[in-house]
């Protein structure tokens, strides 16, 4: 095991964030580096011998642990700079590398793509990673959820199944429910369910490629170039980080997830506070449903970002320095 970290900001809910300007250079030269010192990583085996990979940080003297729940297409690897920023508060970090995944189980060689067999299958693993790897490091420990996107519903589900779990979650542009690109929802539903039923539930959506080497920052879910080319770089160097495309069941399956959410009796179940941050600039996933579900929880509370795309946590500075500044205070609380 490799050494506790002192945070030099324990419990604090205000930590500077990394300039922009030479954002690479230092993520390079000084938080890799110190991230890679107390790092923890290895293999959790799920079903039928199947593995997850997953890493986590230790603070000498911690205010509680934070588990980070990636979104569609994402890693651990891709949540390094919060992770940083997390440890320097003195909070313990957890990540993993959810299915079809980073370099977690897939069933496909084509990295680019993303498959499911049940949504409930994400949720499960997510239990199993707490109860196998975060609970006997973190002992005694509160739990606070840092989740995004796909994540942010796996990570809903979760609080209304398992309530007593985290003490308070933050849940980043939540997928309560897609913003289907080219069609209406019950259209693309209904597509994806034929898909399935025709023989094609592995097959890539149609419209949607192989990775893109040449990725253009315009057309992105991030609002901070240098953020986006610095994680653009690693996708180009590591075929693992390279899944960017949805095949029909994992498309059927994540549009199935917004009965649960929505669901009156499932929302009263959800105890901890949860803060939902709403992206003003979404082009991934429907704002009127997150209000619907925050509305519905019994301690929830919406933020709306201005001036930000879906991945509110690769936003300028000017946006993520008051952004990361409410989300310490709120696991402060």
């Amino acid at each position: 095991m490799t050494e506790l970290y002192s945070a030099p900001f324990r419990g604090a809910t205000h930590v500077e964030v990394l300039p922009e300007e030479n954002f690479d250079e230092v993520m390079v030269n000084t938080v890799e580096p110190l991230l890679q010192r107390y790092r923890n990583k290895g293999f959790l085996t799920i079903v039928r011998g199947m593995r997850l990979q997953y890493e986590y940080y230790l603070c000498a003297d911690p205010v509680g642990a934070v588990v980070i729940c990636h979104g569609f297409t994402e890693s651990a690897e891709k949540y390094r700079e919060m992770t940083y920023y997390f440890l320097q508060a003195g909070y313990s970090v957890f990540a993993y590398d959810q299915r079809g995944h980073g370099r977690s189980y897939r069933e496909f060689e084509d990295t680019s793509l993303t498959h499911i067999g049940k949504f409930q299958d994400y949720v499960n693993d997510l239990d199993l990673f707490i109860r196998k790897i975060v609970r006997p490091n973190a002992v005694n420990q509160p739990l606070y959820l840092f989740a995004h996107s796909m994540g942010g519903a796996v990570g809903g589900i979760y609080l209304s199944r398992f309530p007593v779990t985290f003490r308070r979650a933050v849940l980043n542009a939540p997928m309560i429910a897609l913003r289907p690109s080219n069609v209406p929802t019950p259209l693309a539903r209904f597509l994806a369910r034929l898909a399935c039923l025709t023989g094609n539930a592995k097959k890539r959506v149609v419209g949607f490629g192989g990775f893109n080497e040449n990725e253009s920052f315009e057309h992105a879910c991030d609002s901070s170039q240098a953020r986006f080319e610095y994680y653009r770089q690693k996708r180009l160097h590591y075929r693992h980080l390279r899944n960017c495309a949805p095949t029909y069941n994992w498309l059927l399956q994540s549009m199935g997830v917004t009965k649960f959410l929505l669901n009156r009796n499932n929302c009263a179940t959800v105890q901890a506070p949860v803060l939902l941050f709403q992206a003003e600039q979404d082009t991934l996933v429907l704002p009127k449903p997150q209000e619907q579900y925050i509305a519905r929880i019994p301690h929830g509370e919406l933020v709306k970002v201005a001036e930000t795309k879906h991945e509110v946590f690769m936003a300028e500075n000017h946006v993520l320095q008051p952004y990361l500044d409410r989300v310490l205070a709120f696991f402060a609380k």
